[in-house]
């Protein structure tokens, strides 16, 4: 069978819906992933040492990472080390050339990198700024170079750390951090999260998101064949990417306009076997321990948001502050957080609460709603929305990174879609600061969603362009 060069115009795709390299416009804000997401900026916020996220190859660790740092505080200096395999000695002087002092030649004894690192660090702190080690691929790291940063963490101002540490790797990850020797440095850590791959409904969701990001949400994709591509992918995001992105190509030399079984079957004879996650085996999702299902997972964050909900009634009484720095966290919007970032730029930066779901917010185009101030953070609804005044001759425009789509207008509804900077989308109506809008969801169909007032921006009708 002769394959397409190209299968993108034979579906009339804006985009290649299922490229393998990790592409933040196309994040699909699984339940898992998101709240993995928000305890660690939860984490960041609050100033913890040590952090650890771990999961296995293709679940979308680089991916996360990459919101992540999009959405860090103006205060966090990141230093990102893409080469674990490094001596102390190498790795101290990585972190110097991050800190912008760079060392001028190798060979430098250690107690000489350390004198340098803690005087750049202090230099740094004095300006307001704290570090954020980032290691990527950390299970490579060699015992030793674990072990120097334990002490680098060692460093505080004022009982205070201003350094902290994530390290992202593989499940082995975790064998190599439960080394008795480093018995020390597994005491520090206080986050230890795990990316699981997707369930088959999440799996069916995820592909027709991408689908749709990519211009064809009307592209059906059968229940058969989902059920197919997560038993052969496991639900592994980076799996499955690779699997549909080659089936696509086997319909497409099939000349038909969807993906079948066969498509499906014939795309797998063609790729090398993908390794399977630890509990994706015969059992399926059987074989994935029970308190790890994204259900579980999603339930325990929903909690730990109720939870800080709850102690927002706390923060008036005194001896409280700790509530305080806990709310903020979650209620803050990213004006307060970057506000004197973006001020120095002049540009003020709008932005949902967290609690109501915004992935990243980034500075608004001058003239826009809310220049120069942050929105306030709005109490999640817990009514069935209004009833929307009739205004379907406009449309909105999102200023903002990307931003969850919600079923209803409040915090509290859950998120059908992503929508991204210079998105247009035609407007239904509107419910206080909240805004309906029709967008694609993830079945491939047209359907109305909520989104927040401040991170869009009216325009007329017949525009068609950012």
């Amino acid at each position: 069978m002769a394959l397409p060069g190209d299968y993108i115009p034979f579906f009339n795709l804006k985009s290649q819906p299922f490229r393998l390299s990790p592409d933040p416009d196309f994040f699909f804000p699984a339940r898992p992933h998101v709240a993995v997401l928000q305890v660690l900026k939860f984490a960041i916020e609050r100033g913890e040492g040590f952090m650890v996220l771990t999961g296995h190859a293709g679940t979308g660790k680089t991916l996360l990472l990459r919101l992540l740092l999009q959405e860090l505080p103006g205060e966090k200096l990141p230093a990102v080390v893409v080469t674990p395999a490094v001596t102390p000695e190498g790795l101290v002087a990585l972190l110097l050339e991050d800190l912008g002092k760079g060392v001028e030649h190798t060979g430098l004894d250690m107690a000489i990198l350390l004198k340098r690192f803690q005087d750049a660090l202090l230099e740094l702190a004095a300006t307001g700024r704290e570090l954020l080690v980032v290691v990527d691929e950390a299970q490579d790291l060699p015992r030793d170079t674990l072990e120097q940063l334990r002490l680098l963490s060692n460093i505080e101002l004022d009982n205070r750390k201003i350094i902290q540490i994530l390290l992202l790797g593989q499940t082995e990850l975790n064998d190599v951090l439960s080394d008795p020797s480093l018995g020390q440095l597994n005491q520090r850590i206080v986050i230890n999260e795990t990316l699981l791959p997707l369930s088959p409904e999440e799996t069916r969701e995820y592909i027709n998101f991408r689908l749709a990001r990519a211009g064809r949400a009307d592209l059906e994709i059968s229940p058969g064949v989902v059920s197919l591509i997560h038993g052969a992918t496991g639900g592994v995001p980076r799996m499955i990417n690779r699997l549909m992105d080659r089936a696509l190509l086997m319909a497409a030399a099939r000349g038909r306009q969807s993906v079948r079984k066969e498509d499906v079957s014939e795309a797998e004879k063609t790729l090398p076997a993908p390794t399977p996650a630890p509990w994706h085996g015969a059992g399926g999702d059987k074989a994935r321990p029970a308190w790890r299902s994204p259900r579980v997972i999603a339930a325990l964050a929903i909690a730990a948001l109720g939870m800080v909900s709850a102690a927002a009634f706390w923060h008036v009484t005194p001896g409280r502050e700790w509530v305080s720095r806990v709310v903020s966290v979650f209620y803050q919007p990213e004006g307060n957080r970057q506000g004197q970032e973006n001020t120095v730029q002049g540009e003020g930066v709008a932005a949902e609460p967290e609690a109501a779901g915004v992935i990243a917010a980034g500075p608004l185009p001058a003239g826009t709603a809310g220049e120069g101030e942050a929105a306030s953070p709005e109490p999640a609804a817990d009514t069935a929305p209004a009833s929307p005044a009739a205004d379907a001759a406009r449309q909105v425009m999102v200023v903002v990174n990307r931003a969850l789509v919600r079923s209803g207008p409040g915090g509290r509804f859950e998120f059908i879609t992503t929508a991204s900077y210079g998105d247009i989308l035609p407007m239904k109506g509107r419910d206080g600061q909240w805004i309906m809008v029709e967008i694609w969801n993830a079945s491939g169909r047209r359907a109305n969603g909520w989104i927040y007032g401040k991170l869009v921006r009216e325009i007329p009708s017949d525009r068609r362009g950012r």
